[in-house]
């Protein structure tokens, strides 16, 4: 999608994936991607992670999203 919508800056505007630390040791991940360790494929942990990489790239979360972030944080 975004290679339509910017069909010519689209390898700029994921600059910021790059310094993600993607490992499964960064603590950024447990409870989103990982749960206790392990590779999560819940809705909820898709969605989570999702919302990270969103907003790495600034881009801001719908409501929902917002509502999902709230309750990791509980």
């Amino acid at each position: 999608m975004l290679s339509i919508t910017h069909p010519n800056d689209w390898q700029a505007r994921l600059k910021p994936w790059s310094g993600l630390e993607w490992s499964r040791q960064n603590p950024t991940w447990e409870g989103r991607a990982m749960l206790r360790g392990r590779m999560s494929k819940q809705s909820s942990s898709i969605q989570l992670t999702a919302n990270t990489l969103k907003m790495s790239l600034g881009l801001s979360l719908t409501e929902k999203e917002k509502e999902l972030e709230k309750l990791l944080e509980r």
